[in-house]
């Protein structure tokens, strides 16, 4: 049996899908860190994908202007594995694939982890959750019990009504 298809295919996913993974986990974080669990699968997916595209097109330009890693070396493995692929044949598994393989998953993960984190702080401090309700988190109580909530404008409106 070929297990040559098997490893590409779960790097691959590993490439697609971690660095969104891993943004999303430090996004939500401190009291909302439940919120990142909760949800339909297929919307988790979904976003740790376009959070993942996000943050990969973010590394190969910080990649690209930061380390001896040129924007030839780029596309030199883009086409290396491109080729392959379109002769339908898998990629050679060299020491180069590897070494560049791993300094951009590394890379991915980490600019993921700061993204996030630095997210997270943004909205807090902003208070972009409390203004926009597209940034706020799903923990209500957290709102409740702070007092928080009495600075959003739906509670404000809520009461204007009454």
């Amino acid at each position: 049996m070929d297990y040559t298809l098997t490893f590409w295919t779960v790097v691959y996913i590993v490439f697609l899908i971690i660095p969104g993974v891993f943004f999303k986990r430090f996004y939500f974080q401190g009291h909302f860190n439940k919120q990142f669990q909760s949800g339909l699968y297929a919307d988790r997916l979904i976003t740790s994908l376009f959070w993942g595209a996000i943050i990969q097109g973010i590394t190969i330009q910080i990649l690209i202007h930061t380390s001896d890693l040129g924007f030839g070396s780029f596309s030199d493995v883009y086409n290396e594995v491109y080729n392959s692929i379109s002769s339908k044949s898998l990629p050679n598994g060299s020491s180069r694939l590897f070494h560049f393989a791993s300094i951009y998953l590394i890379g991915s993960v980490s600019i993921g982890i700061i993204l996030g984190h630095f997210s997270h702080k943004l909205v807090r401090k902003t208070k972009l959750d409390l203004n926009y309700a597209v940034f706020r988190f799903s923990n209500k109580w957290f709102y409740y019990f702070t007092g928080e909530i009495l600075n959003t404008q739906e509670f404000r409106l809520k009461n204007l009504r009454m």
